[in-house]
């Protein structure tokens, strides 16, 4: 009997250490799984952008299926430090967000008081682009340098809104001698940009981000300046200046998942609460 139980628990060793064909009795000799169909397809494991973040310590090669993002949900595989798209896993760029925040970062301008100057401080602009007033909430605006690890953080205010087609003005920074004063910001941080280039993020939660290209708790993301290392889409924005600042082209309401198409470069016109609104058509 001790012998049989050996021999079985032997047999039962080679089995589970053998190769597994789904479909053909004779996987591929390169495969530990083969799947092999002619009329069925694939399906990786579903789940939202937001499940996806529930995933613990998950392991580089990992591979799901993001039901909400991009436009019609997106294929995804874990590099070992960020999510990225499986069409874009030699790309610097984070996963497409879910195309479903109302609210966007419309413009940005990170040239204030520089020489020549067209306004004395920095500034974000942010953009509901839904019909419905939208809260601020919990969210929070950061900026990291064009390759930097390290992000600096603005917390909204609790009590803060957007109406629908409206403009939320958040200096960045302290004032300086160089240029016009901005209309009256509706936020305020001591936030530093630079000019030419950096990250600059919505995020949906008031701890800060890490790394050079997070992917998780993302509202919207933009890449600005052609040196900046993540961005949306095929590429950062085209790089501005001291007298010219990003646009989220249509007043705002483009919102591909694209930066390089999205923005367009221009003077700076910085628009807050009591700007006129322009609902998306």
């Amino acid at each position: 009997m001790k012998k049989a139980l050996i021999a079985l628990m032997f047999l039962l060793s080679i089995k589970t250490q053998a190769q597994v064909g789904i479909g053909t009795p004779t996987p591929d000799a390169s495969a530990q799984l083969d799947v092999s169909s002619t009329s069925k397809g694939f399906l990786p494991p579903r789940m939202t952008f937001a499940q996806r973040g529930s995933i613990t310590n998950p392991s580089a090669g990992l591979i799901i299926w993001c039901t909400d993002c991009g436009t019609k949900g997106e294929m995804q595989v874990y590099d070992g430090t960020i999510w990225k798209g499986v069409g874009l896993v030699t790309a610097t760029e984070p996963p497409t967000p879910p195309v479903t925040s109302a609210i966007v970062i419309s413009q940005v301008y990170g040239g204030g008081s520089n020489a020549g100057a067209t306004y004395n401080v920095d500034y974000v602009e942010l953009f509901n682009k839904s019909t419905t007033t939208q809260s601020l909430s919990g969210l929070s605006i950061q900026y990291a340098s064009t390759t930097g690890t390290s992000w600096n953080l603005g917390a909204l205010s609790t009590t803060a809104s957007i109406p629908p087609g409206g403009y939320f003005l958040i200096q960045m920074g302290a004032t300086g001698a160089t240029g016009l004063p901005l209309p009256t910001p509706d936020a305020s941080f001591n936030i530093s940009m630079a000019a030419a280039g950096g990250k600059v993020a919505l995020v949906n939660v008031t701890t800060g981000l890490t790394g050079s290209c997070p992917s998780t708790n993302i509202l919207d993301f933009v890449g600005y300046g052609s040196t900046t290392n993540c961005f949306e889409g095929t590429g950062p924005t085209l790089s501005p200046s001291a007298i010219t600042a990003i646009f989220r082209n249509n007043n705002g309401c483009s919102d591909t998942g694209n930066n390089l198409a999205d923005f367009t470069l221009a003077l700076p016109a910085p628009r807050n609460s009591s700007t006129p609104a322009f609902v998306c058509p």
